[in-house]
This record gives C-alpha cells, structure tokens and sequence, in this order.
C-alpha cells in the first residue's frame, strides 16, 4: 500500500554550494569554498561538526604524513595546527612524522566552529536532507527537516560528505556497499575513561594480547573480540577507547542503529570492566561518556567516474587528475572476533597490504565524481573505490583531502558556468 503527500514548501534557500555532512570531509569542503567568496550552505544533523571526531569519540587521527611530508596539505594542515598547539611533537609531526595524533574532542569542536565562522559558511546543525529532487541526472533541490520547519535548498553545486552516501542515494546515483556479499566492516562505539595511571600502563603495551584472551577465557565479553587497538591518550589520567565491534550490524537502517548503539553501550561495560581487572594502570578507571553515534567504518560506496582499485593502491599509482596521496595500510576489520579472523587481519595491516614510510598511493579526482551526474560531488568514505581501498581511505587525514578538492572542484564548475 502506498500513499500520496503534497506539502507546500514555504521557506528557499539558495546558494552557490550545498554540503550535507559536517565531518572532517564537509568541513575542509565549506570552509575553502566560502574563502574564496562563495555562498556555502553546511547541513549537519547532530549538534555538532566534526563526525567521528566528535560525536563519535574517534580517540585519534590516523598518520597524517608519510614519514617525509604531510599529506593533508591545505585544510588539513590548518586543523593540526591547531590541535597540536603545545603538543611536544608539534613540529615533527606537522612535517609528516608518521604516527597517530590524539586529540581532545571538545577541543576539536571548538576548532570546527571556529574554522567555520571565520570563513563566514552557514551552517546548520540539526539538520537533515530528506529528500533530493532530480531532473536530467542533475539535482534541482535538496528537501531539508530542519528544527522548525522544512525548507527546500537551491544550490548550483552539492557535495555529499554524508559518509553513508545519503545525499547520493536520494538521487539516484550508483552504490555498492560492502564486499560480494554485502558484508561490511563493524562498527564501534567508541568511549572515554578516567582514572588512568598511565605510567604502570606503558609498560606492559606488550602483553595485551596475553590479557585478552585470558579474559575471552574467563568470559568477560559475552561476544569475543581480540581487536583491541589500545587507548589513546588525552590527558594525565584520561584516554579516549576505540575498541569493541557490533557485529552484523545493518548501519544503514534506523532500528539497526538503534541495536547497534545499545549494544556498544553494553560493550563499553564490558571492557571497562576487562581493563579494570586484567590490564595494570586501569585499576580505578571509570566509564565517563560514550559517543552519541555510532562509529561507523563502511556502508555505501558511490560508482564515480574512476573506481580507485587494490592494483592502484599496491603500484603506488599516481594520476593525472590527482588531488592528494594517502599513506595508511588497508585495514578491514573482521566481521567476527576468532583467533583466525584477528590473524588475517594482521596479517592484511602488516604484510599483505602494508604500505611503508615514505610511500602512498595517489587519489583522482573522478572518484568524487558520482557517474553521469552534472552538479554532485562527493567526498569522505563514500568516495568511489572498491572494498579494499575504502579500508585505507575512509581515515580523518583522507578525508580532509577529499573535502578540500570537492570545495575546490565545485568552485571551478560554478566560476566555469
């Protein structure tokens, strides 16, 4: 059964550029869009920007740089700068050391706002595209359900940095999602723990593995999981923890998320309770928060105009139409948390698919550009690549690149019409 609804929509906007998604990928687009004096409309639907970084309590960016340079030149270079403000490896690492950088997520937002503020870009939280109207592969509106109303956008040019794709879905563009079966990576509700003694922590990193499965053992978890990458540090006695898998989870359903998010509520019990009993430092750590979305690693992907592939990633290739080079080994988590599951992807991170200091690979632009449309652009994990790449480009530093080049590339089409 179906049924008809018309509704007249009463409140326009228009404007030079439309991006719905406010992660890292929406940030680095509507900011070095509106510098260079564009109108940028900026839909976000939590409270916040940032994505994962924020709402989702990501602990830390992945290696920025290839151990030579950094590679998230531009926007991204702006962002470190001011995260790694009085960090002790401030300079090695805005020069491209190789290595992980945690960060605070209040002061990342605070960031994001005011990166955002300064380039003047209008921003909406709270807000969602709810539908996409299309004529000739090209999109003539966005529906959006903001907090007191619904409002129809205008655009001349739209960027999806949804990271689930949405925009793109709405309009009908071609997606994959996951591998032959479907199957995606799991997701993860990352958490944050207090009480730490980081000192007695440090010194037994090496006996991790030993401390997981004598807890699997003792039936700490009530599903198993041996991917634990570890804390990451963010104060004297706080860390922020990205561990923990949902499995076969549907992100891409509302009643799946809602499982998804109560079950790594459970989770993050659960391994707050293993680090307090198994893992030495962590004896009085306490569950502070637990992100408000889920960590989401990998739905739809979009068909562009160039599917970056493995044989790009392993020949190290290099484009003509490049607009940045990625340095951080495939990693797909497992969609089960076996001794043998845990293996292979070890074995992927650190042979199989291992990329090494002072190599990357390079990205086209026409893996923005979703196949036969005219005014859509999209960036962040959604981009078009196959499974494996998306396990190395779907990271914060990537990100930023591919939001940067969207901005730039919708610049160049509108001062082209």
């Amino acid at each position: 059964m179906s049924e008809t609804y018309q509704k007249e929509i009463n409140n326009i906007i228009n404007t030079d550029i439309a991006i719905f998604g406010g992660g890292p990928a929406g940030v680095a687009a509507a900011v070095v869009a509106s510098r260079e004096g564009k109108k940028v409309l900026l839909v976000e639907k939590s409270g916040c920007l940032g994505g994962m970084g924020t709402s989702g309590l990501v602990p830390a960016f992945m290696p920025s740089g290839d151990g030579n340079k950094l590679l998230c030149e531009g926007f991204g270079t702006e962002v470190l700068e001011r995260v790694l403000v009085g960090h002790e490896n401030r300079e090695a690492l805005l020069n491209g050391f190789r290595k992980s950088i945690p960060f605070d997520p209040e002061k990342l937002k605070l960031i994001y706002d005011d990166l955002t503020n300064e380039a003047s870009v209008n921003v909406k939280l709270f807000t969602k595209a709810i539908d996409v109207i299309v004529e000739n592969k090209e999109i003539s509106g966005v529906l959006i359900s903001e907090n007191e109303q619904l409002t129809m956008v205008h655009a001349k040019q739209y960027i999806d940095t949804t990271g689930d794709a949405t925009l793109s879905y709405y309009a009908g563009a071609k997606y994959i999602i996951g591998d032959d079966q479907g199957e995606t990576m799991p997701p993860t509700l990352c958490f944050i723990l207090s009480g730490i003694d980081y000192s007695k922590y440090s010194n037994v990193i090496t006996h991790m593995r030993d401390y997981v499965e004598k807890a699997i053992g003792d039936q700490i978890f009530i599903t198993p999981d041996r991917h634990v990458p570890g804390p990451f540090r963010w104060g004297e006695n706080v860390v922020g923890m990205n561990c923990g898998h949902m499995f076969d989870s549907d992100c891409l359903s509302s009643s799946g998320l809602t499982k998804a998010i109560t079950w790594g509520r459970k989770i993050a019990r659960e391994f707050t309770t293993f680090y307090q009993q198994y893992v030495p430092g962590f004896e009085n750590a306490e569950l502070c928060a637990t992100a408000s979305v889920v960590g989401v690693r990998e739905t739809r992907r979009i068909v562009g105009e160039y599917v970056l592939t493995i044989e790009d990633y392993k020949k190290r290739n290099s484009f003509e139409d490049e607009i940045g080079r990625c340095n951080y080994s495939i990693d797909i988590h497992k969609g089960n948390g076996s001794k043998e599951s845990f293996t292979q992807l070890v074995t992927e991170m650190r042979e199989t698919y291992h990329i090494k200091d002072y190599e990357s690979f390079g990205i086209p632009l026409r893996s923005l550009i979703p196949k036969g449309f005219t005014n859509l652009l999209v960036a962040g994990r959604c981009i078009s690549t196959d499974r494996l790449v998306q396990g190395s480009v779907r990271i914060m530093p990537t990100c930023f690149i591919t939001g940067q080049a969207a901005g730039l590339e919708a610049i160049r089409r509108i001062n082209n019409l």
